[in-house]
């Protein structure tokens, strides 16, 4: 499922994504050089890249589709669903009983 994910959200964008992923090894490569110490520096920022192209993109899906089981939830009601779900199956499963 996920891949099918990563299928959509990238259709049409994937030759940037190419682009952007070679910047990254060009990036670290660089880090690299400089005695690898530049790594420590490169890693990071190549990993928070990732993660942001991911956001804009998951973003840019969401607002842009109707896809059935896909919400437009931030990541505090996420936080709130998962702790809230527990107590929710628990006054389920007593109610039941």
């Amino acid at each position: 499922e996920a891949f099918k994910y990563s299928k959509k959200i990238t259709k049409g964008n994937r030759g940037k994504l190419i682009l952007f992923m070679l910047a990254l090894v060009v990036f670290n490569l660089a880090g690299f050089i400089a005695l690898v110490v530049g790594l420590l520096v490169t890693i990071p920022v190549s990993a928070l890249a990732q993660v942001w192209v991911y956001k804009k993109l998951s973003e840019q899906f969401s607002s842009n589709s109707e896809t059935p089981g896909i919400t437009k939830k931030g990541s505090e009601n996420i936080h709130t669903d998962i702790v809230s779900q527990p107590k929710e199956i628990r006054a389920h499963t007593e109610g039941n009983q």
